[in-house]
């Protein structure tokens, strides 16, 4: 038997179709409507909901709401706050639910993850379907929605030689490789400089306009004895390689002008063990954390044994883990970190390992940015599904409008990647449609969609399918492509980003992806941009898809609907929230072969791994999703 369900929202007299969201705004009135086919001998239809963590269940009756066609539809009317078992103090919330039909002779249930075809379980618990319950005042910011955001590791991106270089292994060719360790899985030292700095970004910013960029999120740029600066020295201080503070100060002030925003890097699980608060080498003098249990900043770190045995990020000794609840630790972030930065003029953060971190620590910090700048970002390193995260064996809460506004979309590029090479339709089926069902929709329209970042494989590389090939870090440096799987991997990177600009969230590019710049994982995703050397018809290609993105309304927030997926296409649309006007149909061929795919009354022709998008009427593109499921 299949089943589907619909959901609307609103009240009695002015519903509205949710059928493709599980998140929905607490104190909302939801009517959810089963719908199965006709002369099923059903006595009594209903819905069963759990809270995530608890044992007690709710059980909601449905009534029989008529016919439509050949199916019968079952209708459950409740209000978000109805589900809030037992605890009226809390309006948000996970909860798992399902239908429960009772025949004759059993109980059966449906539910599964896919937005309304339903599947048949044995039990409740298989069947379970995610709600999610946010705040009714949860807000994102809107200048990310159909924006464009550049992703730069600043020691790599450009020179501007204004800066004084750091002392130890300056890197005095600009096209090296980074250097690497013995062997993969050993430790990386980090200490090689290209010398890349913030001037140099200033001076790319005409650059990055012909890109049609809105913000750009660098890596982290506080004082540090890395190249990466995740082991941080000093928070208060931009590193002097990069440029210190009046560098930052004259990016943002240059990319305003361009109307680009300046996103930085927020590590607050860890600083460096060589930086003032932790201080184990002496190199600020005598004080930290290391040297005195009397020290302002003891009470950040957590020693087991004192002062040689503290806890880590990972284990890593250099990166000694902090306490984030600490009172005194909140204080600075609150009052130091967040006034001197904000004020500056910084647009928003990407927080590091934010699964490091605990709920209350990310809820403060929404507070704090938020009540400096509305407008501002909080974007998350999240690897998995954000909604029902579990973490160190607790459940994590990002997504509710207390924490962050969208996360890095790592599940949808490993998605795409094993889509194109794999042809694994069920990943990307939960990657997009699963993803944007779990999450709140103004999450999901400023997630960052990466293809790339300083911690994966460069995605030229991967879309190659040279990974893992190669097992040795001395094959790893300087290898490139043979030209015959360069152009293949090009047309797979071609069709995975015109896909992504065509998506929900923020297409976000890492610095080099854009001109072909190839590697493979951490050094050596992390080299020099190839100025002079770019790859210029892979380059315009990106300006384009940018340029059609920027554009383009329906991508800012446009709804998102699967027509066709299958092991060579890929086909979806995006249509206006109100359901008036055109809706935007896209189509991604994986294969070798030249395909042909029928929607909406219309044919259309796809080359081999190509993406078309064509404008369709909106009612005639509802009139063809009625049954999908």
């Amino acid at each position: 038997m299949t089943c589907y369900e619909t959901k609307k929202i609103g009240t009695e007299s002015a519903y509205s179709d949710a059928s493709l969201f599980g998140a929905f705004p607490s104190g909302t009135d939801i009517e959810l409507v089963f719908t199965a086919p006709r002369r099923e001998a059903f006595l009594e239809v209903g819905i069963v909901v759990k809270r995530d963590g608890k044992k007690e269940t709710s059980y909601y009756s449905a009534y029989y709401s008529g016919t439509d066609k050949d199916m019968d539809l079952f209708t459950v009317r409740l209000n978000t706050s109805d589900i809030l078992i037992g605890e009226s103090s809390v309006s948000v919330g996970l909860f798992f639910y399902c239908w429960k039909v009772i025949t004759h002779t059993e109980a059966r249930y449906f539910g599964g993850e896919l937005s309304k075809k339903l599947t048949e379980y044995s039990t409740a618990d298989q069947a379970s379907r995610q709600l999610l319950v946010y705040s009714s005042d949860f807000k994102t910011p809107d200048y990310l929605k159909g924006g464009i955001v550049y992703q730069i590791f600043p020691d790599r991106f450009r020179k501007s030689g204004k800066c004084v270089p750091k002392k130890g292994a300056i890197v005095k060719n600009w096209d090296d490789d980074p250097s690497y360790p013995a062997y993969p899985g050993a430790i990386v030292s980090n200490n090689d400089f290209f010398c890349g700095d913030l001037y140099g970004v200033a001076e790319k910013l005409d650059y990055l306009s012909t890109l049609g960029i809105t913000a750009v999120y660098l890596n982290p740029i506080f004082e540090s004895s890395s190249n990466h600066r995740y082991d941080t020295g000093d928070m208060m201080k931009v590193d002097s390689a990069l440029g210190g503070d009046a560098g930052l100060v004259y990016l943002i002030e240059n990319a305003e002008k361009k109307g680009i925003k300046i996103i930085l890097d927020g590590v607050f699980n860890h600083t460096g063990s060589d930086s003032v608060y932790f201080n184990k080498f002496g190199r600020y003098g005598n004080g930290g954390a290391y040297n005195s249990k009397e020290s302002e900043y003891f009470s950040w770190f957590c020693f087991d044994e004192y002062p040689d045995k503290y806890r880590s990020w990972w284990g890593i000794d250099i990166l000694p883990k902090v306490n984030c609840d600490d009172e005194t630790y909140r204080n600075f972030i609150e009052k130091k970190f967040l006034n001197k930065w904000m004020s500056l003029g910084v647009s928003g953060w990407r927080i590091d390992v934010a699964d490091e971190l605990t709920d209350s620590f990310l809820s403060f910090l929404r507070k704090n940015v938020k009540s400096r700048e509305k407008d501002a970002v909080l974007i998350g390193e999240v690897w998995e599904d954000a909604s029902n995260k579990i973490s160190y064996g607790e459940r994590r809460s990002y997504l509710t409008g207390n924490e962050l506004d969208g996360v890095m979309n790592y599940p949808l590029r490993n998605a795409l990647i094993a889509y194109l090479l794999y042809a694994d339709v069920d990943r990307l089926r939960d990657a997009t449609e699963g993803l944007y069902r779990r999450y709140p929709k103004q999450s999901s329209d400023v997630s960052f969609n990466v293809l790339g970042s300083h911690d994966t494989v460069r995605i030229l590389t991967s879309l190659g399918g040279e990974s893992d090939k190669l097992k040795t870090n001395v094959e790893k440096s300087g290898y490139r492509m043979s030209q015959e799987t360069r152009a293949l991997a090009i047309m797979r990177l071609k069709a995975a980003y015109s896909t992504v600009c065509a998506l929900p969230g923020v297409p976000v590019i890492y610095y080099g992806d854009e001109v072909g710049v190839e590697g493979f994982e951490d050094p050596f995703c992390r080299g020099s941009f190839p100025w002079g050397k770019e790859d210029g018809e892979l380059l315009e290609f990106y300006r384009k898809e940018c340029e059609e993105r920027r554009k383009e309304p329906l991508l800012a927030k446009g709804l998102f609907e699967i027509v066709h997926l299958d092991g060579n296409v890929f086909a979806f649309v995006r249509t206006p929230v109100d359901g008036s006007g055109d809706a935007l149909l896209t189509v991604l061929n994986r294969s070798g072969k030249t395909v042909e795919i029928s929607f909406a009354g219309a044919t259309f022709t796809v080359g081999p791994i190509e993406v078309i998008k064509r404008k369709i009427n909106c009612s005639v593109v509802k009139k063809s999703l009625r049954d999908y499921g």
